[in-house]
Protein backbone atom coordinates (compact mmCIF):
# COMPACT_ATOMS: atom_id res chain seq x y z
CA UNK A 1 0.00 0.00 0.00
CA UNK A 2 1.69 2.92 -0.68
CA UNK A 3 1.01 6.16 1.62
CA UNK A 4 1.81 8.94 -0.70
CA UNK A 5 -1.22 10.90 0.97
CA UNK A 6 1.43 12.31 3.82
CA UNK A 7 3.60 14.12 1.18
CA UNK A 8 1.05 16.23 0.21
CA UNK A 9 -0.36 19.39 0.86
CA UNK A 10 -3.05 19.22 3.58
CA UNK A 11 -5.99 21.27 2.72
CA UNK A 12 -5.50 23.00 6.13
CA UNK A 13 -2.11 24.17 4.95
CA UNK A 14 -3.46 25.64 1.88
CA UNK A 15 -6.64 27.11 2.90
CA UNK A 16 -3.95 28.98 5.55
CA UNK A 17 -2.32 30.30 3.10
CA UNK A 18 -5.12 32.46 1.45
CA UNK A 19 -6.66 32.53 4.92
CA UNK A 20 -2.85 34.72 5.79
CA UNK A 21 -3.34 36.56 2.58
CA UNK A 22 -7.02 37.82 3.55
CA UNK A 23 -5.75 38.63 7.00
CA UNK A 24 -3.03 40.85 5.26
CA UNK A 25 -5.11 42.38 3.24
CA UNK A 26 -7.80 43.31 5.75
CA UNK A 27 -4.79 44.67 8.00
CA UNK A 28 -3.76 46.95 5.61
CA UNK A 29 -6.98 48.26 4.34
CA UNK A 30 -8.14 48.81 8.32
CA UNK A 31 -4.97 50.81 9.07
CA UNK A 32 -4.94 52.76 6.18
CA UNK A 33 -8.45 53.79 6.55
CA UNK A 34 -7.42 54.50 10.88
CA UNK A 35 -4.66 57.05 9.60
CA UNK A 36 -7.60 58.81 7.29
CA UNK A 37 -10.13 58.95 10.11
CA UNK A 38 -7.35 60.42 12.54
CA UNK A 39 -6.21 62.93 10.47
CA UNK A 40 -9.98 63.96 10.03
CA UNK A 41 -9.97 63.89 14.23
CA UNK A 42 -7.07 65.84 14.08
CA UNK A 43 -8.93 68.81 12.00
CA UNK A 44 -11.86 68.83 14.17
CA UNK A 45 -9.72 69.09 17.57
CA UNK A 46 -7.61 71.98 15.58
CA UNK A 47 -11.19 73.81 15.12
CA UNK A 48 -12.44 73.35 18.20
CA UNK A 49 -9.16 74.39 20.41
CA UNK A 50 -9.05 77.93 18.77
CA UNK A 51 -12.97 77.98 18.51
CA UNK A 52 -13.83 78.44 14.94
CA UNK A 53 -16.42 77.86 12.54
CA UNK A 54 -16.14 74.85 10.87
CA UNK A 55 -18.66 74.89 8.44
CA UNK A 56 -18.74 77.56 5.84
CA UNK A 57 -21.52 78.90 3.07
CA UNK A 58 -21.28 76.74 0.42
CA UNK A 59 -19.42 73.53 0.86
CA UNK A 60 -19.51 72.33 -2.75
CA UNK A 61 -16.64 71.19 -4.88
CA UNK A 62 -16.52 74.37 -6.45
CA UNK A 63 -16.97 76.62 -3.68
CA UNK A 64 -15.02 79.37 -2.73
CA UNK A 65 -15.56 79.55 0.43
CA UNK A 66 -15.84 75.91 1.61
CA UNK A 67 -15.41 76.47 5.44
CA UNK A 68 -12.37 76.25 7.35
CA UNK A 69 -12.58 72.58 8.34
CA UNK A 70 -12.54 72.13 4.47
CA UNK A 71 -9.71 74.29 3.92
CA UNK A 72 -7.95 72.28 6.84
CA UNK A 73 -8.52 69.16 5.40
CA UNK A 74 -7.55 69.95 2.09
CA UNK A 75 -4.49 71.53 3.68
CA UNK A 76 -3.52 68.50 5.67
CA UNK A 77 -4.34 66.20 2.04
CA UNK A 78 -1.77 68.23 0.27
CA UNK A 79 0.83 67.13 2.45
CA UNK A 80 -0.52 63.15 3.31
CA UNK A 81 -0.59 61.10 -0.33
CA UNK A 82 -3.05 58.29 1.51
CA UNK A 83 -5.83 61.36 2.34
CA UNK A 84 -5.52 62.77 -0.96
CA UNK A 85 -5.89 59.70 -2.87
CA UNK A 86 -8.97 59.28 0.17
CA UNK A 87 -10.44 62.22 -1.22
CA UNK A 88 -9.60 61.98 -4.62
CA UNK A 89 -11.20 58.61 -4.94
CA UNK A 90 -13.31 57.72 -2.38
CA UNK A 91 -17.33 57.50 -3.87
CA UNK A 92 -19.00 56.47 -0.73
CA UNK A 93 -17.74 57.74 2.29
CA UNK A 94 -14.79 61.01 2.65
CA UNK A 95 -15.06 62.19 5.87
CA UNK A 96 -16.11 66.03 5.65
CA UNK A 97 -19.94 65.83 5.49
CA UNK A 98 -21.60 67.85 9.01
CA UNK A 99 -23.02 64.05 9.84
CA UNK A 100 -20.06 62.96 10.51
CA UNK A 101 -18.69 66.41 12.08
CA UNK A 102 -20.88 66.12 14.94
CA UNK A 103 -20.87 62.51 15.52
CA UNK A 104 -17.11 63.26 15.70
CA UNK A 105 -17.70 65.74 17.94
CA UNK A 106 -19.95 63.78 20.75
CA UNK A 107 -17.24 61.39 20.72
CA UNK A 108 -15.23 63.77 21.74
CA UNK A 109 -17.00 65.28 24.27
CA UNK A 110 -17.71 61.98 25.43
CA UNK A 111 -14.79 61.00 26.10
CA UNK A 112 -14.02 64.08 28.05
CA UNK A 113 -16.72 63.88 29.82
CA UNK A 114 -16.18 60.45 31.09
CA UNK A 115 -12.51 61.58 31.78
CA UNK A 116 -13.37 64.34 34.06
CA UNK A 117 -16.20 61.78 36.02
CA UNK A 118 -14.12 59.29 36.61
CA UNK A 119 -11.32 62.23 38.01
CA UNK A 120 -13.93 63.01 40.38
CA UNK A 121 -14.95 60.09 41.70
CA UNK A 122 -11.62 58.91 42.21
CA UNK A 123 -11.29 62.44 44.70
CA UNK A 124 -11.92 62.77 47.78
CA UNK A 125 -14.12 66.14 47.86
CA UNK A 126 -15.75 68.24 45.08
CA UNK A 127 -17.59 71.23 45.07
CA UNK A 128 -19.65 73.34 42.28
CA UNK A 129 -19.82 76.12 40.68
CA UNK A 130 -23.18 77.22 38.45
CA UNK A 131 -24.16 80.69 36.86
CA UNK A 132 -26.88 81.55 34.47
CA UNK A 133 -26.46 83.79 31.29
CA UNK A 134 -28.55 84.44 28.02
CA UNK A 135 -26.80 83.86 25.22
CA UNK A 136 -27.46 85.29 21.47
CA UNK A 137 -30.58 83.13 20.79
CA UNK A 138 -31.98 84.86 23.88
CA UNK A 139 -31.76 80.88 25.93
CA UNK A 140 -30.73 80.21 29.59
CA UNK A 141 -27.57 78.49 29.57
CA UNK A 142 -26.61 77.73 33.09
CA UNK A 143 -22.84 76.42 33.39
CA UNK A 144 -21.37 73.95 35.29
CA UNK A 145 -17.93 74.05 36.72
CA UNK A 146 -16.30 71.14 38.83
CA UNK A 147 -13.39 71.37 41.52
CA UNK A 148 -11.61 69.02 42.76
CA UNK A 149 -7.82 67.64 43.57
CA UNK A 150 -6.90 64.95 41.11
CA UNK A 151 -4.73 61.34 41.39
CA UNK A 152 -1.67 63.71 40.83
CA UNK A 153 -2.85 65.83 43.96
CA UNK A 154 -3.31 69.14 41.38
CA UNK A 155 -6.39 71.46 42.08
CA UNK A 156 -8.55 71.31 38.95
CA UNK A 157 -11.36 73.45 37.46
CA UNK A 158 -12.83 71.57 34.62
CA UNK A 159 -16.00 72.81 32.66
CA UNK A 160 -18.34 70.14 32.17
CA UNK A 161 -21.46 71.34 30.66
CA UNK A 162 -23.31 73.99 29.73
CA UNK A 163 -27.42 73.23 30.31
CA UNK A 164 -30.27 75.08 28.61
CA UNK A 165 -32.96 76.09 31.21
CA UNK A 166 -36.69 76.15 30.59
CA UNK A 167 -36.45 79.42 32.77
CA UNK A 168 -34.15 81.05 35.19
CA UNK A 169 -35.58 80.09 38.16
CA UNK A 170 -34.26 78.68 41.15
CA UNK A 171 -36.94 75.45 40.73
CA UNK A 172 -34.89 74.59 37.31
CA UNK A 173 -31.34 75.15 38.11
CA UNK A 174 -32.01 73.36 41.39
CA UNK A 175 -33.55 69.55 39.18
CA UNK A 176 -30.92 70.70 36.75
CA UNK A 177 -28.21 70.55 38.93
CA UNK A 178 -29.47 67.20 40.46
CA UNK A 179 -29.93 65.67 37.56
CA UNK A 180 -26.41 66.31 36.57
CA UNK A 181 -24.65 65.20 39.87
CA UNK A 182 -26.89 62.11 39.96
CA UNK A 183 -24.45 61.04 36.94
CA UNK A 184 -21.49 62.72 38.32
CA UNK A 185 -21.32 61.29 41.79
CA UNK A 186 -22.59 57.97 42.83
CA UNK A 187 -25.70 57.72 45.92
CA UNK A 188 -22.96 55.79 48.18
CA UNK A 189 -20.58 58.90 48.25
CA UNK A 190 -20.91 62.13 49.91
CA UNK A 191 -18.15 64.24 48.45
CA UNK A 192 -19.64 66.96 47.93
CA UNK A 193 -19.01 69.70 50.46
CA UNK A 194 -19.15 73.28 48.58
CA UNK A 195 -22.12 74.76 46.36
CA UNK A 196 -21.17 78.24 45.07
CA UNK A 197 -23.45 80.67 42.97
CA UNK A 198 -23.26 84.24 41.40
CA UNK A 199 -25.62 86.76 39.98
CA UNK A 200 -29.18 87.39 41.50
CA UNK A 201 -31.16 86.43 38.47
CA UNK A 202 -33.54 83.92 40.12
CA UNK A 203 -34.44 86.89 42.68
CA UNK A 204 -36.82 88.45 40.94
CA UNK A 205 -40.37 89.62 42.25
CA UNK A 206 -43.49 91.44 41.77
CA UNK A 207 -42.64 95.20 43.13
CA UNK A 208 -38.78 96.75 42.93
CA UNK A 209 -39.13 96.73 47.10
CA UNK A 210 -39.62 92.86 47.29
CA UNK A 211 -36.71 92.03 44.91
CA UNK A 212 -34.60 94.42 47.74
CA UNK A 213 -36.08 92.60 50.58
CA UNK A 214 -35.25 89.05 49.05
CA UNK A 215 -31.32 90.29 47.86
CA UNK A 216 -30.95 91.43 51.38
CA UNK A 217 -32.65 88.40 52.62
CA UNK A 218 -30.31 86.00 50.40
CA UNK A 219 -27.53 87.67 51.06
CA UNK A 220 -27.58 87.21 54.91
CA UNK A 221 -27.87 83.56 54.71
CA UNK A 222 -25.58 83.56 51.92
CA UNK A 223 -22.73 85.12 53.87
CA UNK A 224 -23.76 83.05 57.54
CA UNK A 225 -21.89 80.63 56.83
CA UNK A 226 -18.09 81.47 57.66
CA UNK A 227 -17.12 78.66 58.96
CA UNK A 228 -14.94 77.72 56.09
CA UNK A 229 -12.89 80.83 56.51
CA UNK A 230 -11.81 80.64 60.25
CA UNK A 231 -10.70 77.15 59.50
CA UNK A 232 -8.40 78.61 57.10
CA UNK A 233 -6.88 80.69 59.44
CA UNK A 234 -5.39 77.51 61.39
CA UNK A 235 -2.82 76.85 58.51
CA UNK A 236 -1.96 80.46 57.73
CA UNK A 237 1.83 79.68 57.93
CA UNK A 238 2.88 83.58 59.42
CA UNK A 239 0.64 82.82 62.28
CA UNK A 240 2.53 79.64 63.06
CA UNK A 241 4.52 81.33 66.02
CA UNK A 242 1.29 82.97 67.40
CA UNK A 243 -0.11 79.36 67.74
CA UNK A 244 2.66 77.68 68.88
CA UNK A 245 2.14 79.37 72.53
CA UNK A 246 -1.18 80.04 72.68
CA UNK A 247 -3.36 77.36 70.72
CA UNK A 248 -6.35 78.46 68.77
CA UNK A 249 -9.40 76.74 70.43
CA UNK A 250 -11.75 78.52 68.58
CA UNK A 251 -11.24 78.41 65.60
CA UNK A 252 -10.80 74.66 65.76
CA UNK A 253 -14.02 74.30 67.90
CA UNK A 254 -15.46 76.20 64.60
CA UNK A 255 -13.60 74.08 62.08
CA UNK A 256 -14.81 70.71 64.16
CA UNK A 257 -18.83 72.46 63.87
CA UNK A 258 -18.27 73.00 60.36
CA UNK A 259 -16.94 69.40 59.00
CA UNK A 260 -17.35 67.25 61.61
CA UNK A 261 -16.18 63.87 59.62
CA UNK A 262 -12.68 65.64 61.18
CA UNK A 263 -11.40 63.54 64.39
CA UNK A 264 -10.77 66.50 66.78
CA UNK A 265 -8.32 65.23 69.38
CA UNK A 266 -5.98 63.99 66.01
CA UNK A 267 -6.86 67.05 64.38
CA UNK A 268 -5.36 69.38 67.47
CA UNK A 269 -2.21 66.67 68.25
CA UNK A 270 -1.13 67.21 64.26
CA UNK A 271 -1.10 71.12 63.96
CA UNK A 272 0.39 71.44 67.52
CA UNK A 273 3.35 69.04 66.08
CA UNK A 274 3.34 71.33 62.48
CA UNK A 275 2.92 74.72 64.70
CA UNK A 276 6.13 74.10 67.01
CA UNK A 277 8.42 72.55 63.62
CA UNK A 278 10.26 75.14 61.97
CA UNK A 279 10.24 73.18 58.98
CA UNK A 280 6.37 73.97 58.23
CA UNK A 281 7.00 77.79 58.78
CA UNK A 282 8.31 78.32 55.37
CA UNK A 283 5.12 77.42 54.04
CA UNK A 284 2.85 80.30 53.12
CA UNK A 285 -0.54 78.68 52.96
CA UNK A 286 -2.91 75.63 52.48
CA UNK A 287 -1.70 74.46 49.05
CA UNK A 288 2.34 74.71 49.91
CA UNK A 289 1.64 72.99 52.80
CA UNK A 290 -0.39 70.13 51.36
CA UNK A 291 2.30 69.29 48.55
CA UNK A 292 4.93 69.48 51.15
CA UNK A 293 3.05 66.45 52.84
CA UNK A 294 2.30 64.52 49.37
CA UNK A 295 5.80 64.95 48.15
CA UNK A 296 7.53 63.86 51.33
CA UNK A 297 4.77 60.93 51.72
CA UNK A 298 3.40 61.62 54.88
CA UNK A 299 -0.19 62.41 54.24
CA UNK A 300 -0.49 59.12 56.45
CA UNK A 301 1.01 60.91 59.54
CA UNK A 302 -0.36 63.68 59.25
CA UNK A 303 -4.18 62.43 57.80
CA UNK A 304 -6.81 64.85 59.32
CA UNK A 305 -4.57 67.84 58.77
CA UNK A 306 -4.58 66.64 55.16
CA UNK A 307 -7.98 66.04 54.69
CA UNK A 308 -8.70 69.41 56.18
CA UNK A 309 -6.41 71.01 53.32
CA UNK A 310 -8.29 69.24 50.78
CA UNK A 311 -11.38 70.36 51.71
CA UNK A 312 -10.16 73.94 52.48
CA UNK A 313 -8.66 73.38 48.75
CA UNK A 314 -11.52 72.14 46.85
CA UNK A 315 -13.62 74.84 48.73
CA UNK A 316 -13.56 77.87 45.39
CA UNK A 317 -13.11 81.56 46.91
CA UNK A 318 -14.39 83.28 43.99
CA UNK A 319 -16.62 81.73 40.91
CA UNK A 320 -14.73 83.88 38.18
CA UNK A 321 -14.35 80.24 36.35
CA UNK A 322 -18.23 80.37 35.35
CA UNK A 323 -17.51 84.02 34.16
CA UNK A 324 -14.44 82.63 31.92
CA UNK A 325 -16.86 79.73 30.81
CA UNK A 326 -19.09 82.65 29.11
CA UNK A 327 -16.21 84.50 27.64
CA UNK A 328 -16.47 80.76 25.78
CA UNK A 329 -19.92 80.53 24.79
CA UNK A 330 -19.85 84.64 23.76
CA UNK A 331 -17.09 83.40 21.29
CA UNK A 332 -18.45 80.12 20.23
CA UNK A 333 -22.29 80.83 19.56
CA UNK A 334 -22.07 83.85 17.67
CA UNK A 335 -24.90 85.91 15.58
CA UNK A 336 -24.12 83.97 12.68
CA UNK A 337 -23.94 80.51 14.58
CA UNK A 338 -27.13 81.32 16.79
CA UNK A 339 -28.51 78.14 15.47
CA UNK A 340 -26.13 75.59 16.80
CA UNK A 341 -27.49 72.79 18.59
CA UNK A 342 -26.63 72.03 22.42
CA UNK A 343 -25.18 68.96 21.82
CA UNK A 344 -22.29 70.45 19.16
CA UNK A 345 -22.17 73.41 21.56
CA UNK A 346 -21.13 71.29 24.62
CA UNK A 347 -18.90 69.56 22.38
CA UNK A 348 -17.04 72.86 21.34
CA UNK A 349 -16.85 74.42 24.49
CA UNK A 350 -15.23 71.62 25.67
CA UNK A 351 -13.02 71.39 23.34
CA UNK A 352 -12.19 75.28 23.61
CA UNK A 353 -11.66 75.18 27.50
CA UNK A 354 -9.86 71.78 28.25
CA UNK A 355 -7.62 71.57 25.22
CA UNK A 356 -4.88 70.95 27.81
CA UNK A 357 -7.16 67.77 29.14
CA UNK A 358 -5.89 66.10 26.33
CA UNK A 359 -2.62 66.87 26.15
CA UNK A 360 -2.42 65.95 29.83
CA UNK A 361 -3.61 62.64 29.70
CA UNK A 362 -1.21 59.80 29.07
CA UNK A 363 -0.50 58.46 25.58
CA UNK A 364 -2.06 55.11 25.84
CA UNK A 365 -5.92 57.56 26.58
CA UNK A 366 -5.52 60.19 24.23
CA UNK A 367 -3.97 58.73 21.42
CA UNK A 368 0.14 58.37 20.28
CA UNK A 369 1.13 59.46 16.94
CA UNK A 370 -0.45 56.64 15.22
CA UNK A 371 -3.79 57.39 16.16
CA UNK A 372 -5.02 53.88 17.30
CA UNK A 373 -6.07 54.36 20.51
CA UNK A 374 -7.20 57.90 19.63
CA UNK A 375 -10.10 56.42 17.48
CA UNK A 376 -10.52 53.23 19.73
CA UNK A 377 -11.47 55.95 22.60
CA UNK A 378 -13.14 58.69 20.32
CA UNK A 379 -15.22 55.70 18.24
CA UNK A 380 -16.37 53.68 21.41
CA UNK A 381 -19.29 55.92 21.76
CA UNK A 382 -20.79 55.10 18.57
CA UNK A 383 -23.92 53.12 18.36
CA UNK A 384 -23.08 49.74 17.56
CA UNK A 385 -24.98 49.77 14.20
CA UNK A 386 -23.33 53.28 13.76
CA UNK A 387 -19.77 51.70 13.84
CA UNK A 388 -20.40 48.96 11.70
CA UNK A 389 -21.94 51.35 8.97
CA UNK A 390 -19.11 53.97 9.13
CA UNK A 391 -16.12 51.17 9.32
CA UNK A 392 -17.60 48.89 6.91
CA UNK A 393 -18.20 52.17 4.26
CA UNK A 394 -14.65 53.04 4.91
CA UNK A 395 -13.59 50.22 4.24
CA UNK A 396 -14.78 50.61 0.58
CA UNK A 397 -13.89 53.83 0.28
CA UNK A 398 -10.57 54.14 -0.85
CA UNK A 399 -10.98 51.77 -3.77
CA UNK A 400 -14.29 52.77 -4.71
CA UNK A 401 -15.35 49.07 -4.38
CA UNK A 402 -18.72 47.63 -3.98
CA UNK A 403 -19.56 45.12 -1.00
CA UNK A 404 -20.02 42.45 -3.77
CA UNK A 405 -15.80 42.86 -5.06
CA UNK A 406 -14.91 41.15 -1.79
CA UNK A 407 -13.64 38.11 -2.41
CA UNK A 408 -12.13 37.51 1.18
CA UNK A 409 -14.58 36.75 4.07
CA UNK A 410 -12.61 37.79 7.71
CA UNK A 411 -12.88 34.96 10.40
CA UNK A 412 -15.35 35.60 13.25
CA UNK A 413 -13.03 37.21 15.30
CA UNK A 414 -12.01 39.45 12.50
CA UNK A 415 -15.90 40.25 12.16
CA UNK A 416 -16.87 40.97 15.24
CA UNK A 417 -13.37 43.47 15.53
CA UNK A 418 -14.84 45.41 13.00
CA UNK A 419 -17.76 45.90 13.69
CA UNK A 420 -17.15 46.75 17.64
CA UNK A 421 -14.63 49.19 16.09
CA UNK A 422 -12.12 47.33 18.33
CA UNK A 423 -8.58 48.44 16.94
CA UNK A 424 -5.22 46.15 17.47
CA UNK A 425 -2.37 48.29 19.91
CA UNK A 426 0.81 47.85 17.31
CA UNK A 427 -1.30 49.18 14.11
CA UNK A 428 0.44 52.00 12.23
CA UNK A 429 -0.62 54.81 11.24
CA UNK A 430 0.81 54.65 7.85
CA UNK A 431 -0.45 52.40 5.79
CA UNK A 432 1.22 48.93 6.80
CA UNK A 433 3.71 47.05 4.45
CA UNK A 434 3.40 43.32 3.84
CA UNK A 435 5.98 42.03 6.62
CA UNK A 436 4.17 44.64 9.03
CA UNK A 437 0.52 43.99 8.13
CA UNK A 438 1.39 40.25 9.25
CA UNK A 439 2.24 41.31 13.01
CA UNK A 440 -1.30 42.98 13.47
CA UNK A 441 -3.04 40.43 12.85
CA UNK A 442 -5.61 39.73 15.62
CA UNK A 443 -5.07 37.72 18.32
CA UNK A 444 -7.99 35.54 18.09
CA UNK A 445 -7.01 35.31 14.48
CA UNK A 446 -4.16 33.34 15.71
CA UNK A 447 -5.69 31.47 17.93
CA UNK A 448 -7.94 30.51 15.83
CA UNK A 449 -5.23 28.98 13.46
CA UNK A 450 -2.86 27.37 16.13
CA UNK A 451 -6.46 25.10 16.75
CA UNK A 452 -7.32 24.45 13.36
CA UNK A 453 -3.14 23.39 13.01
CA UNK A 454 -3.81 20.76 16.08
CA UNK A 455 -7.38 19.12 14.71
CA UNK A 456 -5.08 18.58 11.32
CA UNK A 457 -2.24 17.41 12.46
CA UNK A 458 -4.31 14.91 14.92
CA UNK A 459 -6.86 13.99 12.00
CA UNK A 460 -3.50 13.33 9.78
CA UNK A 461 -2.17 11.02 12.98
CA UNK A 462 -4.89 9.20 13.60
CA UNK A 463 -5.78 7.92 9.68
CA UNK A 464 -1.78 7.23 9.78
CA UNK A 465 -2.32 5.00 12.61
CA UNK A 466 -5.16 3.65 11.18
CA UNK A 467 -3.78 2.62 7.73
CA UNK A 468 -0.40 1.40 9.04
CA UNK A 469 -2.66 -0.56 11.25
CA UNK A 470 -4.64 -1.92 8.12
CA UNK A 471 -1.40 -2.91 6.69
CA UNK A 472 0.04 -4.81 9.17
CA UNK A 473 -3.27 -6.65 9.19
CA UNK A 474 -2.67 -7.67 5.77
CA UNK A 475 0.61 -8.86 6.12
CA UNK A 476 -0.33 -10.88 9.02
CA UNK A 477 -2.87 -12.87 7.25
CA UNK A 478 -0.78 -12.75 3.71
CA UNK A 479 1.89 -14.71 6.73
CA UNK A 480 -0.57 -16.67 7.97
CA UNK A 481 -1.50 -18.28 4.32
CA UNK A 482 1.96 -18.91 3.49
CA UNK A 483 2.36 -21.18 6.76
CA UNK A 484 -0.68 -23.27 6.02
CA UNK A 485 0.20 -23.64 2.60
CA UNK A 486 3.67 -25.14 3.49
Amino acid sequence: MKLSFFGRLSIAEQLDEGYRIGIRKHNEEVTKNRHILSRIIDCVKFCGAFELALRGHDETEASANPGIFRGLVNFVASLDGVLREHLENATVFKGTSKTVQNELLDCMYDVLREHIIKEVQSSDFLSIQADETMDIATKNQLVLVLRYIDDKNNVQERFFEFIALRSASSESIATALKDRLAVIIPLDQHKLICQAYDGASVMRGATAGEVCDTILGHAKERFSFTDHLVSATLLQGDRYAQYSTAFPEDALRSTLKAYPMLNGSKLKTELSLIYSKDEFKACCGAVDLFQLFMENNVAEVFSETVTLLKILITTPMTTAEAERCFSTLKRIKTFLRNTMTQDRLNALAMLSMEKRLDRARPPSARGGGDGTSKLKAYTRSFPLSRRYELFEVMRRAPSGRSASSVTVTPPEGLTQCRSAACFPDSASSQPASRTDSQKIINPKVQEQKGKARKRAKRVQEDLKKKLMGESRGVEDTSQGLQKRAT
